[in-house]
């Protein structure tokens, strides 16, 4: 399996390599003109720190990114009003979200979020802030710290975010049974609702995997709208329980962030295979 050491260096060379296919790709689909395509482009990000993480966005490259998203005069919406969101003939708009809930996002990305006026969705695991569960792509003792309910409380009372339901654990819904599953969905938005006092909109698949079942249990347990991790911009009217986003690296340089923008990523990277599974396994 190799050693530690062995394992840092093949996953640095795969993401070296997934970041210049990538820049080909804007390079190749880059817009003609500076017109941004139309559609909602879900912008996602984990992290914002300067830790070595993968998952990092470093916070000098988050306020460059916020400050280009301003310049490009292209709407913010907010993502929990997606009910009522309508773009005008040909309009683009973005939307910004967050996975896991990390807590250097409430340090390091709401404040310059709120510089700007733009609001965000950030997807929370009640197991995660209760300590009952853990990610497991982080060693254990190494998973960064994540927001606790009071915190999440009184950053929505100082406005321009929401916090929504991510699932109880964070597991690879495809690999569940049904009931497991269905608990995994529709538990998370009771307990972000009791901790919130507000109703919860909008669910995110962990991982981006999900299948017609996850999509049923979604509409089921009463969410207005569930997010993927399938590459793309939205169009109406939208699909709201298989919304597409649009994934922002830790490697990107800002061009690449600019026509990441303007529509020049929608298209999957060569190889990426959609994360909708057709056919559960028996």
């Amino acid at each position: 399996m190799g050693t530690r050491p062995q394992l840092a260096r093949r996953s640095q060379a795969i993401g070296l390599a997934k970041a210049a296919i990538v820049r080909g790709q804007a390079f190749a689909g880059r817009v003609r003109g500076g017109t941004p395509r139309p559609g909602l482009r879900i912008l996602y990000y984990h992290r914002v720190a300067a830790d070595r993480d993968p998952l990092a966005v470093t916070p000098d490259a988050f306020r460059r990114q916020m400050d280009v998203l301003a310049a490009s005069g292209q709407r913010v919406v907010d993502l929990y009003e997606i009910d009522a969101l309508e773009l005008a003939p040909g309009e683009a708009a973005v939307a910004l979200t967050f996975d896991d809930g990390y807590h250097d996002v409430l340090q390091a990305a709401l404040p310059v979020m709120r510089e700007h006026g733009f609001a965000s969705t950030v997807f929370v695991v009640p197991g995660a802030i209760a300590g009952t569960s853990a990610f497991p792509w982080y060693g254990v003792g190494a998973m960064p710290a994540v927001a606790g309910w009071d915190e999440l409380r009184a950053e929505e009372r100082a406005g321009l975010v929401r916090f929504e339901p991510h699932t109880i654990t964070h597991p690879v819904l495809t690999t569940l049974s049904h009931e497991d599953a269905r608990r995994e969905i529709a538990h998370s938005k009771e307990v972000v609702e009791h901790e919130l006092g507000r109703p919860a909109r909008i669910f995110c698949y962990p991982g981006g995997y999900y299948s017609p079942r996850e999509v049923e249990l979604v509409r089921e347990s009463g969410y207005r709208a569930a997010v993927t991790c399938e590459f793309g911009a939205n169009h109406a009217p939208f699909g709201h329980n298989e919304l597409r986003r649009t994934i922002v690296e830790r490697s990107d340089p800002i061009w690449l962030f600019r026509a990441r923008l303007a529509g020049a990523t929608d298209a999957p990277p060569p190889g990426r295979r959609s994360r909708r599974v057709e056919h559960l396994a028996a």
